[in-house]
């Protein structure tokens, strides 16, 4: 469903599967590794916009995931500090299939599946009431369309443990006028 917006991660020089040739391609590599913060505003850019993007990993994934420590003291941050690896391997993994093992995979359906969901040959999953769903990876503002009869559930209730489906939000009334 292309307004998911999904992208692929491949590997270096890996051709980019069906669907995404015409997708920009991003390179994370050990320069990437060393000041993560640029690339990640690049794919950053793409995962709020539900842009399609092929993320070339040419690092080792456990390098890629590590969790990032600082020891100062939280004082002393800058107010733009953050942990710019982390940010990096989030916005590469999470509305991205991987295909580096040269066929798609979604890891939130994968998920819901572990959570009890079932195969769908229309959707990403069948939830244990019948209903067809799509698992988000995307960014939670604004509202994805689904087809009729089917439901979205995102990738932060899946991480929450739960399949229960996401509801559109109603129209907001106006603002006072202070």
């Amino acid at each position: 469903m292309d307004a998911l917006g999904r992208g692929v991660i491949v590997l270096p020089g890996q051709e980019a599967p069906d669907g995404w040739a015409a997708a920009a391609r991003v390179a994370i590599d050990d320069t990437v590794m060393r000041d993560p913060a640029g690339v990640a505003d690049v794919l950053h850019a793409h995962w709020a916009c539900r842009q399609p993007v092929v993320v070339e990993v040419g690092v080792d994934a456990d390098e890629l995931r590590a969790a990032e420590v600082e020891t100062a003291a939280p004082y002393s941050l800058a107010p733009g500090f953050e942990f710019a690896r982390e940010r990096l391997y989030f916005v590469a993994r999470s509305n991205n299939y991987d295909s580096r093992s040269g066929r798609l995979v979604w890891g939130p359906a994968i998920e819901a599946r572990r959570l009890g969901a079932g195969e769908s040959a229309e959707g990403d999953v069948v939830l244990p009431d019948g209903r067809v769903a799509w698992c988000d990876g995307g960014p939670r503002a604004g509202s994805i369309d689904v087809p009729d009869g089917h439901v979205l559930v995102h990738r932060v209730r899946l991480d929450e443990g739960s399949l229960e489906p996401d509801r559109a939000a109603p129209p907001g009334g106006a603002l006072a006028p202070d």
